[in-house]
């Protein structure tokens, strides 16, 4: 039971080409949401009556935040990339 667990968690732990074929798929289309949604954002700021402007909070918090997130995630991505190419090198060269 104890070697299953391990195995299981081993697994989750090393991420396959497929989890970052699918990661990189869903970083595109967050990317497009977010060009949406600022886009949006802009329309409705310069197309409301001067009155309303006061009254209208804007997204710019939430998109300054989501655009962190997708750096921080190309960050990691990069990191793990060069990971994995550095002990593919390694293992060819007979080091590990």
């Amino acid at each position: 039971m104890l070697r299953l667990s391990v195995r299981i968690h081993l697994a989750i732990k090393k991420p396959t080409a497929r989890m970052i074929e699918y990661l990189n798929k869903q970083m595109v289309e967050n990317n497009h949401i977010f060009a949406q949604l600022y886009g949006l954002d802009e329309f409705f700021k310069n197309t409301s009556k001067t009155v309303d402007r006061s009254r209208i909070k804007g997204l710019s918090m939430e998109l300054m935040t989501i655009k962190n997130i997708v750096v921080k995630f190309n960050q990691k991505r990069a990191e793990y990339l060069s990971y994995v190419e550095e002990q593919e090198q390694m293992k060819k060269l007979g080091i590990l």
